[in-house]
Order: C-alpha cells, then sequence, then structure tokens
C-alpha cells in the first residue's frame, strides 16, 4: 500500500527536480511517520501562487527554477520520495537560532519555522505523470495507480538520474 502527499505546484516541482528538500506543513498530524511516499502535484495552481514562489526563489537566492504557469503537471502523481525526518515546529520559549540547529544544513533555508518540515531525501522523478485525484495529509493511492507509478519506476531504460540524495552530495 503506497501513501501520498499532495503538495501544490510549483512547490511539487521544486521537490520533484530536487530543489526542495523539505516541505512545510501546518499541524501535521503524522510525526513519526518515515517512508516512501508518492509525490501528488494538487489539481489547481493560481497565478499569485506561481508569482509568490518565484519572489520567494529571488528574495531568498534560493537554488531552483519553474516553468511558465500550465507548464507543470496538475492532478497527478509525479514522483516517489522518501521522508526521512520531522521537524517539530519551533517551541514558543525556544529562539529562532537555537531552532535553527535542529533541521539538517541543506533544508534549512526552507524550512518555517512555525511548521513542522518534512525531510525528503531519494528522489524518484516519474518519466511521466500518473493522473490521480489527491486528498489532504497522507493517502492511500489506488491500486491502479500504484501500478503505473511501480511499472514506470521498474522499467529496465535508465531513468534521468534524481536518484542521488541532495542531502548527502550538499548540492541543495
Amino acid at each position: 500500500m503506497l501513501r501520498s502527499l499532495s503538495v501544490r505546484q510549483p512547490w511539487c516541482h521544486l521537490i520533484a527536480h530536487r530543489f526542495k528538500p523539505l516541505e512545510n506543513r501546518q499541524n501535521w498530524r503524522f510525526p513519526n511517520f518515515r517512508g516512501e511516499i508518492a509525490l501528488h502535484a494538487s489539481q489547481s495552481v493560481t497565478r499569485r501562487e506561481h508569482e509568490n514562489c518565484i519572489d520567494f526563489l529571488v528574495a531568498f537566492s534560493l537554488p531552483g527554477t519553474v516553468p511558465p504557469v500550465g507548464c507543470y503537471p496538475l492532478g497527478a502523481i509525479v514522483a516517489l520520495v522518501d521522508i526521512v525526518d520531522f521537524i517539530p515546529p519551533r517551541g514558543d520559549d525556544e529562539s529562532y537560532e537555537h531552532a535553527l540547529f535542529r533541521c539538517p544544513e541543506p533544508a534549512r533555508q526552507w524550512w518555517d519555522q512555525d511548521q513542522g518540515g518534512l525531510i525528503i531525501d531519494r528522489v524518484r522523478l516519474l518519466r511521466e505523470p500518473v493522473a490521480c485525484k489527491g486528498a489532504l495529509g497522507l493517502w492511500t493511492v489506488p491500486p491502479d495507480v500504484e501500478a503505473e507509478v511501480r511499472r514506470q519506476l521498474n522499467l529496465s531504460d535508465p531513468m534521468p538520474e534524481k536518484r542521488l540524495s541532495r542531502l548527502e552530495d550538499g548540492n541543495v
């Protein structure tokens, strides 16, 4: 049984292409979850959300580029990723500087300390997005969709190299 997490574009694109090693979540109910999940691109994105993402990348000199609005998948599973850790939100009596040291260096620049941070590693980008309706929180991928995702990743033809961990190679 494969679980999935829906992420709005263009943030999903940044995770799938190994630029963003952390996903911020308010009120995350699964702090002990570790393991493989499907990365699902949510159904919609507004031009304002797209522009806010670009502004964020520029303002903080973060790596990554995003395609124009309408040029990335929506309502589809785009990759498999591993959740390897969870960083709890900053405590009320905890300084920002102290809290920052709880987050691994490559992910610090992406962490909103007032939210929990899911640390993402081992991104396996699919050859083609697999259409699927998403949901909030962790949800179970339908069996036929999981079969297509696994089929794409098990083809003998090598995939574009997306398997190396950015957390390990330090190029986040």
